[in-house]
């Protein structure tokens, strides 16, 4: 058989009710003043008939009617001369000594007894009602008349328990009725202790300081004042009769003896308000209620109006005690407070079964404590769950262990309280939730938490200890023992977390205090540690500014006093943890708690703590000084909310975004001085939103420590201690998202618009990357990467520090807004893996970046900058220690916008010389497969930093590049700790072609600098199996070098698009458009406005604005001159060209060809013909003197014929002579024979006896290799444009060719 839960509750008013009365639940007596009826107080029960209309002890009453009691209708024999009943249509007659009693069961407290009464009219009558209460006379009342009079008791003292109430008729001498109806009992809230009227004050002054003949005693500045004094005369009359308390000054008191009628939970109640005439503003003034010596409440007073305050909860035995109020002066200055109406309030227990109408709530019951009810929790409570519309309070003095599923604070007046702000809760108290995912859905909340909606409010007040600290020393693999930066309050049995100090986020160790030593400023473990870890501060300077870096290791407390966890059973249930959640206009005050094995696996919206959608509401909540770890969804949540304070917090081991900005719509919450560690990736399918897990790559790793969707917040002083992901991520979406998105309230937000209030003093360690910016997010919180951030303010990342950590700092791109407004100030990065890699125009300002700290934090090379798309900013900054073997200065990446000129301005060396810098090698020949960061790809090998001021490469002015032949002219220096990378001396800007295609469809194309007297040097973009997008390349200005751009295919959308960016005003190139004069209709324009054609090249070239020249039939040709960083030009055209091979070198071998054949596009040394096709003759196909010529078998073959000087002729060559300096045959004849090769130049058209090289053949039919030395010949220069072949010389002689190659071959 299943036995239903029982609900037991706590009603809205006061409990009478006897245990006889209510079979499933009780109501109990609860802190309000309000009434409520006694069963059957009306005395409608039993239902009399109309005749005679009255009856001597009816049964079914509930009551006990004896000796002449009985009830009576109106209009009866009995009632006939009275009014009607005040209540209902009957009465209770007490005739004679009659009498009316039945026992109640009630809850411990002050009890005021009420009822209606009147004389029999009819008759003459003088009867006294007598109230009796467990047998003994309480009080007497002698109604005067026929009319119903109301009569009310003095206040009872009752015990919890059954009590007897008996109405009783005392008049023995005749026949003399009472009537008696609507019979109620009140429940005391409070009882008062002092108005302060004694001693009364004269008029004049109207205060007095100390003084004598009352029940209080002061100290100085302690005393009493009328209304309107000096004192008094700004504020409101006092609240009760006309004298107040004023509390003059810090540590000022009065004190007095108050009687505990009985052991039980009270609290105090008083009204206190801020002297309106203060002498010092703004005021500055707490009171403080001190029982027995046991603080009980702090209170800051914040208006001159009286305001009721009330204490915390306290169990005080039965006798005298000393009840004392202190003045607390938070701030110099002459403050003062008024304190009127002290009163006690008797509280219930919960382990009083009288509360719960029997029986405490056990396992299998749902409690509920009703509106107006306030119960104290002590000892061991197991109920299914707790609703608590009424006060649920901790007791200052008392131990208190919860275990139940939920508990659920909502509706006005609700509370759970355990400790006040001021006077934090000292016992130990743990609840502990035990829920199943089994189990039903409680009001959205789910069904294991502590929850508050409907303007619930949860103060959970745990002693605020040091929640965290940092080493003090360094302490080394194997110690026990830790020396702490400053004295701690920790206890032995506490358990603490150690931080890593290293790039290993899981050196983080959790471990046991054995024992605090003398001091507090060291303790002892219970086991040792396993890793080093680093306790030491310091100190930079470039001579005239000093850098600080903090690298002590932060130590956690994660114990405390008051615990909220989830029971044994959330890990092996897949991590469904306990939560709390504040809802619906509902408010928490959290400090000094440990939340533990919290959060639920990949469910939205159950994390440890969760401020969800109260929007402005959350204004001065706060959790603070707490710990939060083992969670399995986030550490603490901010949702749809603003205004909270997130202070203090050590939060160590959780699944997803730590510190978790929901929506993107919560603004000016402040996040101070967290610790945040052990940000977990979630495992595929377990994230809650995609951005958990949903990137894992060197610029973008998630999750984040820190996920800030909203930038209008205060981020200050707060730790990223460790994470596979990265420590703080600003990511911005344009609309907020999730709920929000349809919410009034903030619906219309733009957040990727709003202003930062605050981001300073943070720091990052032990992460894969430390900072992440410019990203959006997506209506389904999925990450867009490199979206901006669209205000134009400054937004400054200030005093922040940076150290072990594999990537310091990264800025996304910041596509739609600003990005050089974003400024790294004053940020210490220290012993990195990378420094910083910027995708933007972002600037590190007056900072410091250090290679090694001597510390040993990160392991292997360490970078100071990695080259991506920017172009990034360093200024003022000061770099030390990068002359070290395992510091390097750069280190590259493929980048979307390869944008030259990282600018570095202003900046300084110690050791004053260039840093040591090895870059990979980039001088290579094209290959196929050019993936995205290969070294052969232009994204990739293209680097430009700009010098200004000549810090890194010690002149001012100049560009560091690396060795890749575009970048090269041949005048670069290279100082002697650079490998790879030169100083050069010329300006660049990004030339970028685009198209409007995907990047698929983008054609392939050569770019080819020259100028008379530098090296001419070609780029082919991109093989076949390579990275295709759009074509940019680093282009040098302002010295004459021109660039031409052959394409291999034109563009379907017929438009081409060249933009000049990352240029200054005045910069220049000329850039060439290979046969572009052949299109038609084709038409130009520019970004700048004016886009003049000219007449010549040279009229271009000489031109000081930008302009283009069409050559009639040949080429395009446009001049660049920047008007400003970026500016564009446009070629659009209506018909195509017929587009010839793209072969650059020109050894008959298109440039797509060659790559594909791992041969070099650009370099005729590898020209040849390998005869491998049948029927190929690959461009020799010129035949004299020769029959029977084929391609067959790899070989070309034929036979001498005519005279017998056989030729084979190959016109379509245009290479360069320099780099074909001997060509090799293979070939046998059918005889030993003579073999020559003549050539023609671009010069020296035709073939001539003067123009030949000579060779033998004497392989008897073999296959022989015959070389062809041609740098003896003078005319071998220039442009080679034909060979000439002369297998054999002899009528019938046979040959084959097995191939013909250049010397790369």
């Amino acid at each position: 058989m299943t036995i239903p839960a029982r609900r037991l509750f706590l009603p809205l008013t006061l409990l009478l009710l006897s245990f006889a009365d209510s079979a499933a639940a009780a109501i109990l007596g609860s802190a309000s003043s309000t009434g409520f009826s006694i069963p059957n107080g009306t005395f409608e029960t039993p239902a009399l008939p109309a005749s005679p209309g009255y009856q001597y002890a009816p049964a079914g009453s509930g009551w006990t009617l004896a000796q002449g009691a009985g009830l009576s209708r109106n209009g009866t024999a009995f009632t006939s001369g009275n009014p009607s009943a005040p209540e209902g249509a009957q009465v209770l007659f007490l005739q004679g000594t009659g009498t009316a009693s039945r026992t109640l069961g009630f809850a411990a407290g002050y009890y005021v007894f009420s009822f209606s009464a009147a004389q029999r009219g009819n008759s003459v009558s003088n009867q006294q009602v007598e109230l009796r209460i467990d047998g003994s006379s309480t009080q007497t009342f002698t109604p005067a008349g026929a009319t119903y009079q109301r009569f009310t008791s003095v206040a009872v003292l009752l015990p919890s328990g059954a009590h007897s109430i008996e109405l009783r008729g005392l008049n023995t001498a005749g026949d003399h009725t009472a009537f008696v109806d609507d019979f109620q009992a009140v429940r005391v809230r409070d009882v008062a202790i002092s108005g302060f009227e004694s001693p009364a004050l004269p008029a004049s002054p109207g205060y007095v300081y100390a003084p004598a003949g009352g029940p209080w005693t002061f100290s100085a500045g302690a005393g009493l004042t009328r209304n309107g004094t000096a004192f008094t005369v700004g504020n409101p009359a006092a609240p009760e009769g006309g004298q107040v308390l004023f509390l003059q000054g810090g540590g000022t008191t009065a004190s007095t003896s108050v009687a505990i009628p009985r052991g039980g939970f009270y609290r105090f109640r008083l009204k206190a308000a801020l002297r309106a005439t203060d002498p010092t503003q703004p005021p500055a003034k707490n009171v403080r209620i001190t029982v027995g010596g046991t603080q009980v409440a702090e209170f800051r007073l914040a208006s001159t109006q009286y305001v009721e305050q009330v204490s915390a909860a306290l169990y005080l035995d039965a006798g005298a005690t000393t009840v004392s109020i202190t003045g607390v002066d938070t701030a110099p200055g002459d403050h003062t407070g008024l304190v009127d109406d002290l009163r006690m309030e008797m509280l219930h227990d919960w382990q009083d079964p009288y509360v719960w109408g029997g029986a405490v709530p056990g396992t299998g019951d749902d409690a509920t404590v009703i509106a107006g009810s306030a119960v104290c929790l002590q000892g061991t409570l197991t109920p299914r769950s707790i609703t608590v519309s009424g006060e649920l309070l901790g007791v200052q003095n008392r131990n208190v262990a919860v275990t139940t599923k939920y508990i659920m604070v909502m509706g006005s007046g609700s509370r759970l309280e355990v400790g006040q702000e001021r006077t934090p809760y000292p016992g130990s108290a743990v609840f502990t939730l035990n829920a199943t995912p089994a189990d039903a859905d409680v009001m959205g909340m789910g069904n294991k938490f502590i929850g508050a909606m409907g303007t619930g409010t949860i103060h959970l007040h745990g002693l605020e200890r040091v929640s965290w600290t940092q080493l003090g020393a360094n302490v080394g693999a194997g110690s026990s023992t830790l020396v702490l930066k400053e004295p701690v309050d920790w206890l032995p049995g506490d358990t603490l977390v150690v931080v890593s100090s290293h790039l290993n986020w899981n050196e983080a160790e959790k471990r046991t205090i054995s024992s605090v030593l003398p001091g507090n400023t060291s303790v002892t473990l219970s086991s040792p540690l396993t890793y080093s870890h680093t306790g030491v501060v310091k100190t930079y300077s470039d001579g005239s500014r000093t850098w600080t870096a903090d690298l002590r290791a932060q130590v956690g407390l994660l114990t405390h006093n008051i615990r909220v966890q989830g029971d044994a059973a959330s890990a092996s249930s897949g991590g469904y943890g306990g939560h709390i959640m504040m809802m619906d206009n509902s408010t928490a005050y959290v400090s000094g708690v440990e939340l533990y094995n919290m959060g639920q696996k990949a469910r939205l919206g159950r994390y440890p703590f969760h401020w969800h959608m109260l929007g402005s509401a959350g204004a001065g909540q706060y959790f603070r000084s707490s710990s939060i770890h083992q969670s399995y969804n986030r550490a603490i949540t901010i949702h749809g909310t603003e205004s909270t304070l997130v202070e203090n917090n050590f939060f160590y081991d959780h699944i997803g975004h730590g510190v978790f900005l929901e929506d993107g719509s919560e603004r000016f919450n402040v996040i101070k001085k967290n610790v945040t560690l052990l940000t977990k990736r979630p495992a595929p399918g377990e994230e809650v939103t995609p951005s958990d897990n949903q990137l894992d790559q060197v610029q973008n790793r998630t999750p984040s420590s820190y996920w800030i969707t909203n930038p209008q917040n205060t981020f200050e002083d707060n730790v990223a201690a460790g994470t596979e992901g990265t420590g703080f991520w600003f990511a911005l979406p344009d609309r907020p998202m999730g709920l929000s998105a349809t919410d009034p309230r903030f619906s219309s937000m733009r957040p990727n618009t709003l202003p930062m209030i605050s981001f300073k003093g943070n720091s990052a360690h032990s992460t894969m990357n430390g900072f992440d910016i410019f990203d959006g997010l997506d209506a389904n919180h999925s990450l867009l990467p490199n979206l901006g951030w669209s205000d134009t303010a400054t937004h400054l990342i200030e005093n922040s520090t940076w150290y072990a950590n594999d990537l310091a700092l990264y800025t996304g791109i910041g596509a739609g807004g600003p990005s050089d407004n974003l400024i790294f100030r004053n940020n210490v990065l220290v012993e990195n893996t990378v420094g910083t890699m910027m995708a933007s125009y972002s600037i590190v300002d007056q900072s410091v970046f250090v290679a090694n700290s001597g510390e040993g934090l990160a392991g292997g090379t360490h970078y100071a900058y990695r080259v991506y798309d920017g172009a990034g900013q360093v200024r003022d900054s000061h770099f030390i220690g990068w002359d070290a073997a395992n510091a390097n200065f750069l280190i590259n990446t493929g980048a979307a916008i390869k944008h030259p000129n990282h600018n570095f301005t202003g900046n300084t060396m110690s050791p004053a010389s260039p840093p040591r810098t090895v870059l990979e090698d980039y001088d290579i020949r094209p290959v196929p497969g050019t993936h995205a960061n290969h070294p052969g790809h232009p994204r990739y090998w293209s680097i430009v930093l700009r010098d200004v001021t000549g810090g890194i490469g010690g002149k001012p002015n100049t560009s560091i590049i690396s060795n890749h032949p575009f970048m090269r002219v041949g005048d670069e220096y290279q100082p002697p700790n650079w490998t790879r990378a030169y100083r050069s001396d010329h300006r660049f800007v990004l030339s970028r072609l685009t198209y409007d295609v995907p990047f698929e469809q983008t054609p392939n194309i050569t770019c080819t600098r020259e100028k008379a007297g530098t090296p001419t040097v070609p780029v082919f973009y991109i093989d076949n199996a390579g990275y295709h997008e759009w074509h940019q390349l680093p282009f040098i200005v302002n010295e004459g070098f021109e660039y031409t751009y052959a394409y291999e295919s034109l563009p379907a959308v017929k438009r081409v698009v060249m933009n000049m960016e990352d240029a200054a005003a005045g910069d220049s190139y000329v850039a060439h458009f290979k046969d572009f004069g052949k299109l038609g209709g084709i038409s130009l324009a520019s970004s700048q406005g004016s886009f003049p054609a000219y007449t010549s090249l040279a009229s271009l070239r000489a031109s000081a604005t930008s302009g283009y020249y069409v050559q009639p039939g040949g080429d395009l040709h446009i001049k660049a001159v920047a008007t400003g960083k970026s500016q564009a030009f446009v070629i659009s055209w209506s018909t195509n060209f017929a587009v010839p091979p793209l072969d650059t070198d020109g050894d008959q071998l298109t440039d797509s060809v060659e790559i594909a054949a791992s041969r070099h596009p650009f370099d005729a040394a590898d020209l040849g013909a390998e005869f491998a096709t049948p029927g190929g003759f690959e461009g020799w196909t010129g035949f004299g003197n020769i029959t029977g010529q084929a391609v067959a078998n790899g070989v070309l073959t034929g036979t001498a014929s005519n005279n017998g000087d056989a030729q084979v002729v190959n016109s379509d060559y245009n290479f360069s002579a320099s780099r074909v300096p001997r060509i090799q045959v293979r070939m046998r004849a059918s005889q030993s024979t003579g073999v020559e090769l003549f050539f023609a130049t671009g010069t020296q058209p035709g073939f001539s006896g003067t123009r030949v090289a000579g060779a033998a053949y004497t392989g008897n039919g073999a296959y022989q290799t015959l070389t062809f030395d041609m740098t003896g010949l003078a005319d071998w220069t220039g442009t080679i444009t034909d060979l000439r072949l002369d297998p054999v010389s002899g009528v019938g002689i046979q040959f084959d060719i097995d191939w013909i190659r250049g010397p790369g071959l």
